[in-house]
């Protein structure tokens, strides 16, 4: 017999602490586009939005330390106007110390990733895909 439990947190863990599943689903959340958007990190680790704005993004909620968490971002630029600009929190640290530059075209849409383990005190982002409107193909 196996016992799972529920901290007051929701999270479910093993008697060993250990927490395994064959398949899981991030928790996905539709942002608005606005001038100044915040990032409930207590609601979700997959958020997408179409910029139909110049965005400033803030953070919120992260864990306590010394909990890791990680989120994806996917901005999509609107089909028109624009194109818009995304301004991150200070508190973000790019490779190398710069931060990423964005297609910018009609439609285009840009990945993100970021991780903490300090609460929020450090994000560190990374830029992991750059106007991903193509299609599937075959690759050689």
């Amino acid at each position: 017999s196996k016992v799972l439990t529920a901290d007051s947190s929701g999270d479910t863990v093993h008697g060993t602490g250990q927490f395994r599943a064959l398949t899981f689903a991030d928790t996905s959340v539709s942002l608005t586009s606005a001038s100044s958007v915040n990032i409930d990190l207590s609601l979700g680790n997959v958020f997408y939005i179409t910029a139909g704005h110049n965005i400033t993004f803030t953070y919120s909620n992260p864990p306590a330390s010394p909990q890791g968490y990680g989120f994806t971002l996917k901005v999509t630029q609107a089909g028109s106007g624009g194109p818009y600009s995304l301004t991150w929190p200070s508190t973000v640290r790019w490779p190398s110390g710069s931060v990423p530059t964005l297609t910018g075209t009609a439609s285009s849409v840009e990945m993100f990733v970021f991780f903490t383990h300090d609460q929020g005190s450090n994000y560190y982002g990374f830029h992991v895909g750059t106007n991903l409107s193509g299609s599937g193909g075959t690759s050689s």
